[in-house]
């Protein structure tokens, strides 16, 4: 039985369209249906799920998605994975 050795992977971050999240509510933004504003969603759409289901398949490869933002600014995600090498 062989054995995997992992290193991390991290994508390039990438930008948002969107105005930025407030720190307060950057916790809760990978929680199921959560919407911070939504005047926002109202708009564009969407249920709240996408960043929900990021962040689980990104665990279940060893990884994650995390979140720099500014209110006003925007936000930069970015995808962090880990992959078997050998």
């Amino acid at each position: 039985m062989s054995r995997r050795r992992w290193r991390a992977w991290r994508g390039s971050p990438f930008p948002t369209w969107a105005p930025g999240i407030a720190p307060e509510h950057l916790e809760r933004i990978f929680e199921p249906f959560v919407q911070v504003d939504e005047s926002l969603t109202r708009g564009a759409g969407g249920t709240g799920l996408g960043l929900a289901i990021s962040q689980e398949l990104a665990a279940g490869m060893g990884g994650g998605v995390s979140v720099v933002s500014e209110l006003g600014r925007g936000s930069t995600f970015t995808l962090t994975l880990s992959r078997g090498r050998g």
